[in-house]
């Protein structure tokens, strides 16, 4: 039912308790119910069969004074620690907020820093070097289109070469037979010439 900060201020509430009636004289039932019931003040439930017990002492224990004194100082005690702690976690959160400023401030100058650095430097460079390879290709797109034509005129020059070989090797070979036509003819002519001769 209670939560562990109950319980704990629950548990250093019963242990002021005990001492304080420690020090107090004349209520020995309750003293020896102290001395002898140590698990009393570590159970958080062990105290319901001893109501009786515990209205004697609260009621000895404030009708003195003493306790009412006792529970406002460790109250305020209290109430002093935790705004206290709350103003060293007010602090750590400003400084955490602080730090988170800078950080996003440096990024901020980091990222513009490095955005003008591109803009001004990178991307004149990487155009030039766009500008440097693009005429590279449109050079290079040149070369083959000459190349190309140049092996088509070569091709059209080496069939009209091809055609004339062709034709003069038809010439040699006709050539070539009217020589061994005309030789044949000289020869039966000498032939003639030698038996006229022989016969004369």
């Amino acid at each position: 039912m209670y939560g562990n900060g109950g319980w704990e201020e629950g548990h250093s509430s019963r242990v002021q308790f005990k001492d304080s009636f420690s020090s107090l004289s004349g209520i020995n039932p309750v003293s020896r119910f102290f001395s002898s019931s140590s698990s009393f003040w570590d159970s958080e439930w062990s105290f319901l069969p001893l109501s009786y017990q515990i209205c004697t002492f609260t009621c000895v224990y404030l009708s003195t004074g003493f306790g009412r004194k006792a529970l406002s100082e460790n109250f305020i005690s209290n109430h002093e620690k935790r705004i206290k702690k709350l103003e060293e976690l007010k602090s750590e959160i400003q400084k955490c907020k602080i730090e988170r400023d800078e950080l996003s401030q440096i990024l901020d100058l980091y990222v513009n820093d490095g955005l003008n650095y591109r803009l001004n430097v990178e991307l004149p460079v990487l155009k030039s070097q766009h500008e440097m390879r693009m005429m590279d290709m449109h050079k290079m797109t040149n070369s083959i289109s000459d190349t190309v034509e140049k092996y088509k005129e070569l091709i059209q020059v080496n069939n009209s070469y091809h055609i004339r070989c062709f034709h003069l090797l038809s010439e040699f070979c006709q050539l070539k037979n009217n020589v061994r036509l005309l030789m044949n003819e000289n020869r039966k002519l000498l032939v003639e010439q030698s038996d006229l001769q022989a016969s004369l």
